[in-house]
């Protein structure tokens, strides 16, 4: 499993409860899973509450499309590691 955070590069810093500076907060998470050979991708907004998990699947080309990383190379790399 690979996991990171979706930044926008355009969204204003946010201000947190009770903090003294600004922060970067994240727009959301991203996770791609190898399994069976296969890779599943998921995208997960800061609002998304977890309960229904299948909702947040995405297509990996927008995983990659939001991180610059060329993801699909895992299938390959995972075939010539066996």
């Amino acid at each position: 499993m690979i996991t990171g955070t979706l930044q926008q590069n355009d969204q204003p810093a946010a201000q947190l409860p009770q903090a003294d500076e600004t922060h970067d907060v994240p727009e959301g998470f991203w996770k791609v899973i190898m399994y069976n050979g296969k890779l599943e991708a998921y995208i997960m907004p800061q609002w998304y509450s977890g309960k229904d998990w299948q909702q947040a699947i995405a297509p990996l080309s927008e995983v990659e499309q939001y991180t610059g990383l060329s993801l699909a190379n895992l299938l390959n790399y995972h075939k010539e590691s066996d």
